[in-house]
């Protein structure tokens, strides 16, 4: 794309957040992605948060514009026009999340901006209602399914958090 950059990993734990986004003010990068487990915890250092990003309540893109750092959530535009590309027909499906983070929080607003009724799949019994456990889930009919969780990432590819 002809973009003279770098891409780098900062791996970094929660109470570097802070130094992280003064490094960007600083000039010393140009933006971040964010991944598990800062989506949410990245917010309250951001100047300005984008309305989709503020909506979902994650973020996973931050840039440096103007003299202040802004967060956005790219996972939901990436996720909502995956689906609208390929056709997916979700009003009145019954999809199902699995996992409770930033990522899962940009899938259900986009399956929900599509008219699907959205389930979260979770380790761990909650007392919300659309959140159901992996044993309840067996017994439920399933349209669609998607995977927000870290299972089947580097360096445990290959792996599932659905029985087969």
């Amino acid at each position: 794309m002809g973009i003279d950059a770098t891409y780098e990993l900062l791996e970094l734990e929660k109470n570097q957040l802070k130094t992280a986004i003064d490094k960007l003010k600083s000039g010393e990068y140009n933006g971040y992605n964010v991944t598990i487990p800062y989506k949410k915890e990245i917010m309250k250092y951001l100047d300005e948060i984008s309305d989709e990003a503020l909506h979902i309540g994650s973020v996973n893109t931050i840039v440096y514009e103007n003299g202040k750092t802004i967060g956005y959530n790219t996972d939901y535009y990436g996720f909502y026009n995956e689906l609208l590309y390929y056709n997916v027909d979700l009003k009145g499906k019954d999809c199902y999340i699995l996992g409770t983070g930033g990522a899962s929080l940009a899938v259900s607003k986009a399956c929900l901006d599509l008219w699907a009724n959205v389930y979260f799949v979770s380790r761990s019994h909650s007392d919300k209602e659309n959140v159901i456990t992996y044993l309840e889930l067996e017994h439920r009919n399933i349209d669609v399914i998607v995977n927000t969780t870290p299972v089947g990432m580097y360096p445990n590819m290959g792996v599932s958090p659905l029985k087969k």
